[in-house]
Parts: C-alpha cells; sequence; structure tokens
C-alpha cells in the first residue's frame, strides 16, 4: 500500500495520529502509526499467519519468554546462542504488532545461511512471510549470492512474502558509469572519475568525506570489469587506482589494481577532524564500452557505519534487494510527521540499485554483461523505527526497555 510514495505512510492500515494530537512532543508508538488497536477490533491480529524471522540471534529469548514478552511456542532453528540478540528485538515488533501470528526463527549470517534459513523457515515451520535484516557487507557487483537465493525461493515459493532491510549505507556510497576528467598529482597527467558530472552538478574529479579524530577508514573501490564472483584478473581490464589525498593534494594512501575491488585504509591520528579527498584515476580510457565505479567509505571497527560522502546516490553498497519478490524495507522517524509524511532517517538507503550483471548458463563465467546496467529504485516500502523493546540489562529482571533505531526495526 505505500508502493507509490514510499517516504508516506498512509494507507488502509497507517493512517497516522500526528504528533500534535499526542501532546506535541511524544512520537506515536508503533500501535498507534499502524492503529493495530482497531485492526485487532476487527479480527486482523495475526491469526492463521506464520512469519519467519531471520537475523543474527535470540540471546535472551528464554528471559523474554519467562517475562511474558514474547511467547513460549516461538519455533527456533538451527540454534542461536552466543550469536547476538537482534532477533529478539524484530520478533517483539512482529508479536506487537500481530499477536496471534505464529513466530520461526533461523539465524542466519553469511548470504547462503541466509538463503538457507528461508527456505527452512518455509518448508519446516510453513512461514508465508518472511522476514530478514542481514544485508551483505559492501560487495561491488549485482546480483549477490543473497539476490540469487531469494530469487530462487521467490519462483519456488510464489506465495510467501519476503521483506529485507534496505540497509544503513545512505550518504556512504557512490554508483556510476565512469566518466573522466583531467587531473594533475605530483605533476603526472591523470584521466579521473568525474564524480559530479553522473549527478547532474559540475566537474568534480574528487570525492571527500571528514574523518573524525583517531578513527580510522576504509575505503573500497570496486568496478564491473569482471563478472561476479570471478576471483582472475585479466589482463584487459582497466587499471585503476584509487588514491586518498589531503586538501594540499599529498597522497596520504593508494592502491593499483587490474582486479575488480580495491581496498585503501587511513587512520586519523591527530585529535582533530580531518577532510580527505578520494580520488580515481586511470592510465587510459578503458577498453570496454561500460565501466561503472562502485564507491563505498566506513568507519574502521564500526561494522558499515558509512563516512558521508560528498557525492553520493544513497544506494546500498551490497545490498541485494533488487531480487525478484524481495521487498526492500526502509525506516522512517516516527516522530516527524507533518500532514502525514515522514521524513527518512539519516542513515536509510532509498536507493536506486544498479544491474550490471545477470547470470547466463550458457557463459564459461556463468554471468553476462547486460547491454545496457538496469536501474532498480528501491525500497519499496517505508515503515517506522524508533519502537520500544526490552534490550538486555545487568538488572534484577534482565532487560530495559529502549528504542531500536535502523531498517532492521522497519
Amino acid at each position: 500500500m505505500f508502493l507509490a510514495n514510499w517516504k508516506t505512510l498512509v494507507g488502509m492500515a497507517a493512517i497516522v495520529f500526528t504528533s500534535a494530537a499526542l501532546g506535541g512532543t511524544i512520537p506515536p508508538t508503533l500501535n498507534q502509526l499502524l492503529h493495530t488497536r482497531e485492526l485487532k477490533a476487527k479480527g486482523f491480529d495475526g491469526q492463521g499467519v506464520r512469519v519467519g524471522v531471520i537475523s543474527n540471534g535470540t540471546d535472551n529469548y528464554l528471559a523474554l519468554r519467562r517475562a511474558n514478552i514474547l511467547p513460549s511456542d516461538v519455533q527456533i532453528y538451527g540454534g542461536s546462542a552466543g550469536q547476538g540478540d537482534e532477533g529478539d528485538w524484530m520478533m517483539q515488533i512482529v508479536h506487537d504488532i500481530a499477536p496471534a501470528a505464529r513466530l520461526g526463527f533461523c539465524a542466519g549470517g553469511a548470504p547462503e545461511k541466509t538463503d538457507t534459513c528461508a527456505h527452512t523457515l518455509i518448508a519446516q515451520f510453513h512461514a508465508s512471510i518472511i522476514v530478514d535484516d542481514l544485508n551483505p557487507q559492501p560487495t561491488f557487483f549485482f546480483p549477490t549470492l543473497k539476490t540469487l537465493g531469494y530469487s530462487l525461493l521467490h519462483k519456488e515459493f510464489p506465495n510467501v512474502l519476503f521483506f529485507t532491510g534496505a540497509g544503513n549505507n545512505k550518504g556512504g556510497y557512490y554508483e556510476s558509469s565512469w566518466v573522466s576528467t583531467p587531473l594533475t598529482i605530483n605533476g603526472k597527467s591523470y584521466l579521473a572519475q568525474d564524480f559530479g558530472h553522473p549527478l547532474g552538478t559540475s566537474v568534480a574529479p574528487y570525492d571527500r568525506f571528514l574523518l573524525p579524530p583517531h578513527a580510522s577508514a576504509l575505503v573500497m573501490l570496486g568496478t564491473d570489469a569482471l563478472p561476479p564472483f570471478h576471483d582472475r584478473c585479466s589482463s584487459t581490464n582497466p587499471f585503476t587506482r584509487l588514491v586518498l589525498l589531503n586538501r594540499s593534494n599529498r597522497i596520504l594512501a593508494s592502491v593499483s589494481s587490474r582486479c575488480p575491488e580495491l581496498q585503501v585504509h587511513f587512520q586519523n591520528s591527530r585529535d582533530t577532524p580531518r577532510v580527505l579527498r578520494i580520488a580515481v584515476l586511470l592510465n587510459q580510457k578503458p577498453q570496454i564500452k561500460q565501466f561503472a565505479l562502485k564507491l563505498v567509505g566506513i568507519l574502521q571497527g564500526e561494522g558499515t557505519t558509512p563516512l558521508d560522502l560528498k557525492y553520493h546516490t544513497s544506494g546500498s553498497a551490497g545490498n541485494s534487494a533488487t531480487a525478484p519478490g524481495l521487498v526492500a524495507v526502509a525506516a522512517v522517524d516516527p516522530g516527524s510527521d507533518y500532514h502525514n509524511e515522514f521524513i527518512d532517517e539519516p542513515f536509510a538507503n532509498e536507493g536506486p540499485q544498479y544491474m550490471d550483471y545477470e547470470a547466463d548458463p550458457s557463459s564459461a563465467t556463468g554471468w553476462s554483461r547486460l547491454l545496457q546496467e538496469k536501474r532498480f529504485q528501491q525500497p519499496l516500502l517505508a515503515a517506522p523505527d524508533r519502537t520500544i523493546v526490552a534490550f538486555p540489562a545487568h538488572s534484577a529482571q534482565g532487560y530495559v526497555m529502549r528504542p531500536f533505531l535502523g531498517d532492521s526495526a522497519a
């Protein structure tokens, strides 16, 4: 019901209370946003529905079951001890919205395990809805392993609804075709990526980000010069150089390769933030007609917390939400309501995403390059996060109530 405008949360089940109606300062709860009280009164409480949840783990399920926060009949597959408790939080939200729905859980992880979990929950638990929040780590090709798995699942189980998080990389991801501009560094001339031209702005041979004091950055560059999952560097690939520079164009770190993925690490040892420039250089024009760059910057040691690039497409590095039948969900701030319009969370991806290759059994590599890259708008659906759930705590009752943020919550 939210496909036409994903930032608008208006529909049969989402006629929203405004913040003013709630006193002006208290954000509406998820139940208020979705009108679940009215829906339950009309018999829409999840009766007869089985929801399969896939996340990192349910470490605190037993404690939450004893506290009657989660139901006692959750079916858990594959074990969950010691893997985290985000699954607990996700199941609390589902149970709060649809208390009569049966819940099943499987601890995913690697993309292939996520797909296996989904298949298990459908085949053994008979789930009619699958919800996962496990996007792959940043990759630089499409489709990903998770995409392939979900595509096959959608074909095998066309009546099952599949939902995934849109990803939390907004602002830290750049994807576009190669558009060159001249650039001179240390007296040497290069062809550099024009970050501005593909996005409709002025010439911009540098991207840039702000690195906090004593923080480390990992900048990764991928190209579509090779098919997915191909581990050889062809001599026909363009020789690409990823460079980090300071404001004076002094090179701080660089890496060059014909391979489709490059990584540069840099640590800011200063007590003040540093502005770092990113340049992508080629010694000559690429031989292939299509040459796409996919750039992501993250804080080292902070998972996929994005470094806010000046030029970004708000796509999701490694997100697999473009699989047929898989609906990407992004988070909006429930406290930002203005005439039933909501602001997306600053970290929530809003696309677009691109597909460069498709599976081709007749090809020696198993993949063939598309004549023209496909562009997908994601996400397809928005939902509020910041729902209050029980987090583990070192207290007598063993948990504390806190807001759950992110596309996982959405």
